[in-house]
């Protein structure tokens, strides 16, 4: 009877660190994901302000803009915000000070992302705070904010640059399971908080204890049986939580990168339509100023002025193909793919070697996999310039009769078969219900992407 109440303090306590490493997980999961999407839409408000056409109405996250002196300017909160702060301003608009110019923009950009509570429960939920320790986002809980200053564990480490979890009291005095990292915006820093309650995390604990508590009750009558029932259900509350939190991680994951590609293809075309316009304009009216100059000394500056300008216009190009590649669109798939390694070639000290049946380039691609397939293989160009040290890559296409494989290889240092597959690679092979797997070889590195033609063939073709 002893060791049966030995067992089941064991069973607890192993349970109650299982349960406790798994919640961990999950919010420093959630805490990066969220991070993402928060450096996404900053880098998208920053784009929007250094526009120089000035024209922001297009975007709907901007609401206005205002100079000190102006009436809607004089507002006591405006007027309390340093230089480079930005602040919650009412329960649809936060504003951001930079210098005399205080820009105002939609509440909900920031709001749509902290409140995505997906595998949060009842009680979870992310907020920012600033390096004052003020909370600078809204809360599912409490209206109002203004007044609530965080100055815990969590924020202390996150503010510093530490990335972590905690157990802390939060700005309610509750205690939670606290996620943290940090963020910056405009020379900024602040702190990323993703919260659970402590007795929400611990529901499946007081069920185990409960459990247990029978346990006890019936011990004298079945002891063995009662232990046999309860250790099962344990493990059971534990794997279901694991698959739980790998399952949402994969949901999350695959909403990132679609995000991801939509802002990418926002910031290129606004490159390409209004910063690419703007210097084009520039450049021909230098060209024309430079025809109408008599004086040499001057005629040469302009000249210069005209060089700079065109080399600037180029590695706009260079970056907005980079980007969002324009000939996925103007040649398909397996051009942009060839054009893309040969650009390459000149840069690395390893050769690209790339093989495809004729077939492939006959096929009519969705656009969206024909840019997801474009990414994996900057992903794996790029894998292997970081850690391959190989002197050839190889990729090949597959055409079966209703599948595609993409086969890559190098004869680099090779990949460690005991870690887990690239996960960015992973999930971009997901996002079209394909299937990613390791080839082993000796030496170097090799993985199989397997897709369904009917997933990735427009239907009309």
């Amino acid at each position: 009877m002893i060791n049966l109440i030995s067992i089941s303090f064991w069973i607890y306590f192993k349970s109650k660190e299982a349960i406790i490493y798994r919640a961990s997980e999950h919010l420093t999961s959630v805490n990066s994901l969220a991070q993402d999407k928060l450096s996404l839409y900053l880098t998208n408000l920053k784009l929007i302000m250094a526009d120089p056409s000035g024209n922001f109405s297009k975007n709907k996250s901007y609401v206005g803009v205002c100079s000190l002196g102006e009436s809607k300017c004089s507002d006591r909160k405006l007027l309390s915000l340093m230089d480079n702060m930005f602040s919650p301003f009412s329960q649809t608009e936060f504003v951001f000070r930079r210098g005399a110019e205080f820009y105002f923009f939609n509440f909900k950009g920031i709001s749509h992302i902290l409140h995505e509570r997906q595998g949060l429960g009842n009680s979870g939920e992310i907020y920012i705070v600033g390096s004052d320790h003020f909370i600078r986002s809204a809360s599912r809980f409490i209206s109002d904010l203004s007044h609530f200053k965080i100055n815990n564990e969590a924020s202390k480490n996150s503010l510093q640059g530490k990335r972590g979890v905690a157990i802390v009291d939060d700005y309610r005095g509750v205690k939670v399971i606290s996620a943290y990292s940090r963020f910056t915006f405009d020379h900024l820093e602040y702190a990323l908080l993703s919260e659970m309650d402590w007795d929400e995390v611990n529901l499946p604990l007081k069920e185990i204890q409960h459990n247990l508590l029978g346990f006890g009750f019936f011990l004298v009558l079945g002891s063995l049986v009662v232990a046999y029932v309860l250790s099962k259900k344990t493990v059971q509350v534990v794997d279901q939580m694991e698959k739980s939190v790998a399952e949402k991680n994969a949901v999350m994951a695959i909403n990132v990168l679609k995000i991801q590609e939509e802002e990418r293809e926002k910031i290129s075309y606004s490159l390409h339509d209004s910063v690419g316009q703007s210097l084009t304009a520039l450049n021909w009216s230098l060209n024309d100023v430079e025809k109408k100059l008599q004086d040499p000394t001057t005629k040469d500056q302009v000249h210069k002025l005209l060089l700079l300008s065109e080399d600037i216009i180029q590695e706009l190009r260079s970056i907005s193909q980079d980007i969002m590649p324009s000939l996925l669109k103007d040649f398909g798939c397996v051009s942009a793919i060839k054009s893309y390694l040969d650009e390459r070639n000149e840069f690395y000290e390893f050769k690209f070697h790339f093989q495809f049946d004729d077939e492939i380039e006959s096929l009519a691609f969705k656009h969206s996999f024909a840019l997801n397939l474009y990414r994996m293989i900057q992903e794996l160009v790029q894998n292997a310039a970081k850690h391959a040290h190989a002197k050839n890559i190889y990729f090949k296409f597959l055409l079966d009769k209703d599948s595609l494989e993409l086969l890559y290889s190098d004869d680099g240092v090779g990949y460690n078969s005991k870690s887990p597959l690239p996960n960015s690679l992973h999930y971009r092979s997901q996002l079209f219900k394909g299937h990613m797997d390791r080839i082993v070889q000796t030496p170097g590195t090799g993985f199989k992407f397997e897709f369904s033609l009917k997933e990735i063939i427009n239907e009309k073709s």
